[in-house]
């Protein structure tokens, strides 16, 4: 039986030295990826996580634009969103935003 116990101490404290030498995860984003950014008319910044979907990202800039400058606009849906490195087409659900 003592044989029993000393690899169950054993076994212990390789695990426990194992967790121990785990990294610590970046946790500068707790997305998958780094979010997007959008930058508005303002010229105020919105991180908004690469995996929302489209309607999540307009539900971010209505709720952005709740109040203040351009929300008639934004809450009536009269705004555009455009790619920065190609600011001649905008961006749409049917469009990427990468």
């Amino acid at each position: 039986m003592s044989n029993t116990w000393k690899s169950d101490a054993a076994l212990m404290s390789t695990l426990v030295e194992l967790r121990e030498r785990l990294p610590i995860p970046h946790l500068q984003f707790t997305w998958a990826q780094a979010p997007v950014k959008l930058e508005d008319a303002l010229g105020r910044t919105i991180p908004v996580p690469s995996e929302y979907g489209w309607e999540t990202v307009e539900a971010i800039i209505r709720s952005q634009f709740s109040k203040g400058p351009g929300s008639k606009k934004v809450q009536s849906g009269d705004y555009e969103l455009f790619n920065s490195v190609n600011g001649s087409s905008p961006i749409s659900a049917r469009v990427s935003m990468a």
